[in-house]
């Protein structure tokens, strides 16, 4: 299984970079698809789940 290594934390993610379970979510996470998608701020939107 691939994995992204950000910040000092490793995520286990599937073929089309997802993360491969929501327990393992944090703000660690968020950061990272902030900055691979170049998102510069997040809104209330991004945070809806």
């Amino acid at each position: 299984m691939p994995t992204v290594e950000f910040e000092g934390h490793t995520f286990n993610v599937d073929e089309d970079g997802f993360i491969d379970d929501f327990k393992n979510w944090n703000e660690a996470w968020v950061r990272h698809v902030k900055q691979t998608e170049g998102i510069e701020e997040l809104t209330d939107e991004h945070w809806k789940v």
